[in-house]
């Protein structure tokens, strides 16, 4: 932000990776917003799928006075303030708008023009139950129509419109790790968005950076930070938009990586050779831990594997942490740990992961003074799983 002179932040959603993020996580947060704060950057952000929304936008009484705006929820009916959704940025004569669209689900668009009363209540039932993605659109539509209404230009010609939002557009790529997401018979957000006078898109979701428009509306996914698989592209962007006299010029800056993530793949017998020697190159060029995936094609026995792996990488100069460790030949020789990793491994990259034993594992990693989670907390979390499938 300092070294690119950037005036402001866009953040377009999943600012956690949970709706309930650790301390640390928080404090990290509210530092960096700070920070921004005191070098006086304005700062946009939206709710994302992994997000809470109304946790994000719980300490907006003391947020708004740092120009720092938080948007977590989708309006309740046409009633709601458009200016809780969009802000102006003036850079001298010229003035940018921001629209600020959270990730919502289905029922919250539906209660939307339910409230709001776009169609006849005796319409209503019969089009949830035949046609919901057009009741979905019209209800999408007409707040981006009310939010554009809100502004207040003097001269078009000097005003450019973004909208901001943290849902599927277009042909994107999907880099793999994403969470699935959808809006009730539409596979993404209507196309007749395009028709809108926006003249840019910053879209969240998508970890891949992609460009998936270049005319007006131009529309962008940045991408996520950081790599949440070990097969996703190491190289992560920005995505930056300069105002010249004339346009917005669009451009990428890559981000640093402080975290070694690779993927290894080894006979058993080059093990002790080539596993150090493989590593070696990252000992002075990060300032984390690196996350590590082994892949061995096994020749022969073997138990104790994971634990000689683990003895070789505490004699590395860079710290590692084995996240996956996946095994193709003989395994009846694995020790009990072994198998338990091994299985984990399998149900993760098979078709359908068993996310009960997910949970088991994380929770025991998580509370490692306690053997298992209680049953009324399986069971809770069942349920939780089976509303998801669900909806």
């Amino acid at each position: 932000m300092l070294e690119q002179n950037i005036d402001a932040l866009v953040m377009a959603g999943d600012v956690f990776d949970t709706p309930h993020p650790p301390h640390d996580a928080l404090e990290l947060y509210y530092q960096f917003l700070e920070a921004m704060d005191k070098h006086s950057k304005k700062v946009f952000i939206i709710a994302g799928n992994h997000d809470s929304g109304r946790f994000l936008q719980a300490p907006n009484f003391f947020l708004k006075n740092k120009n720092i705006h938080v948007v977590g929820r989708f309006p309740s009916d046409n009633e709601f303030n458009p200016n809780d959704y969009v802000f102006k940025v003036e850079e001298g004569k010229n003035q940018w708008f921001i629209h600020l669209l959270p990730f919502f689900r289905s029922h919250e668009v539906l209660e939307y023009v339910q409230r709001s009363k776009l169609i006849t209540e005796t319409e209503f039932p019969r089009m949830v139950l035949e046609k919901p993605e057009q009741l979905i659109e019209l209800g999408i539509v007409d707040v981006m129509n009310r939010m554009i209404k809100s502004e207040y230009s003097t001269d078009e010609d000097k005003t450019k419109r973004m909208l901001v939002s943290h849902h599927l557009f277009g042909g994107f790529r999907l880099a793999g790790s994403e969470q699935s997401v959808s809006i009730s018979g539409l596979d993404g957000l209507p196309s007749s968005l395009w028709g809108l006078p926006y003249d840019d898109l910053a879209i969240g979701h998508i970890h891949q950076t992609q460009r998936l428009r270049e005319e007006k509306p131009r529309a962008i996914y940045p991408g996520s930070p950081i790599r949440f698989r070990f097969n996703e592209k190491r190289e992560k962007k920005i995505s930056i938009l300069e105002w010249n006299d004339k346009d917005i010029e669009q451009s990428f800056i890559e981000i640093p990586e402080f975290r070694p993530v690779i993927s290894l793949k080894l006979d058993q017998e080059d093990i002790k050779t080539k596993l150090a020697s493989e590593l070696i190159n990252y000992k002075q060029n990060y300032k984390l831990a690196g996350l590590l995936e082994i892949k061995i094609k096994a020749t022969g026995a073997v138990s104790g594997l994971a634990d000689e792996i683990r003895e070789i990488l505490s004699q590395v100069e860079h710290p590692w942490e084995l996240l996956s460790l996946q095994i193709e030949g003989q395994s009846a020789a694995l020790s009990s740990s072994e198998k338990e990793h091994a299985h984990l491994i399998t149900n993760i990259g098979g078709s359908g992961a068993n996310l009960e034993e997910l949970f088991k594992l994380y929770y025991k990693k998580k509370y490692p003074s306690q053997e298992k989670p209680s049953q009324q907390l399986l069971e809770d979390f069942k349920s939780l799983i089976e509303e998801l499938e669900r909806s």
